[in-house]
């Protein structure tokens, strides 16, 4: 029984090793195209390149006459005069908002009514630079700005005075209110 399965075997193996193989049909239609898949990681950088040769050199600039030249410095001397009143900073305070963790800061105040942030980044560390917040109101004589705390249970006032009595409150440096003016 052996030598019989060792022959079937043996022409089992010579049957399916001379057997033709198939001959493929052509190639059928290109089917749609798949979706698109994720963007991958953008590479580094190469290495910058040599710098190219300069370009050809411009037409000669033209000139302008004394006349036009001395009424842009008679101008320009007017403007610069009437800057004397630059915006500087008069006051700085720091606030304090929310409870757990507060947001910490610092608020300026520009003559002309600018509210300027500079919000700590953390509890324990300082920020970087200041932002304008806010205009309290259009005038150039804004002189002090000032803060009082509020502790449990009560409110934090702000309040911003002008030279000639003007004064400004708010609740949270944001929104401001005008209270009148106060005679000195």
């Amino acid at each position: 029984m052996n030598r019989y399965f060792t022959i079937l075997f043996c022409v089992l193996i010579v049957a399916v090793g001379c057997a033709p193989k198939a001959i493929p049909g052509p190639d059928g239609k290109q089917g749609p195209t798949g979706q698109r898949g994720q963007k991958g990681l953008e590479g580094s950088q190469g290495e910058r390149g040599l710098q190219g040769p300069p370009g050809p050199k411009g037409e000669p600039g033209k000139s302008i006459s004394a006349e036009v030249l001395n009424n842009l410095k008679q101008k320009l001397d007017l403007l610069d005069s009437s800057m004397d009143k630059k915006e500087k900073i008069c006051a700085l305070i720091s606030y304090k908002e929310g409870i757990a963790p507060p947001i910490l800061g610092f608020a300026a105040l520009t003559t002309n009514g600018k509210i300027l942030f500079m919000k700590n980044p953390s509890p324990i560390s300082i920020g970087s630079k200041f932002e304008f917040q806010v205009q309290i109101a259009d005038r150039p004589d804004f002189v002090a700005l000032n803060v009082l705390d509020g502790s449990e249970g009560e409110k934090t006032f702000y309040v911003a005075i002008t030279a000639d009595g003007h004064h400004y409150y708010s609740e949270d440096l944001k929104k401001w209110n005008s209270q009148g003016q106060s005679s000195f």
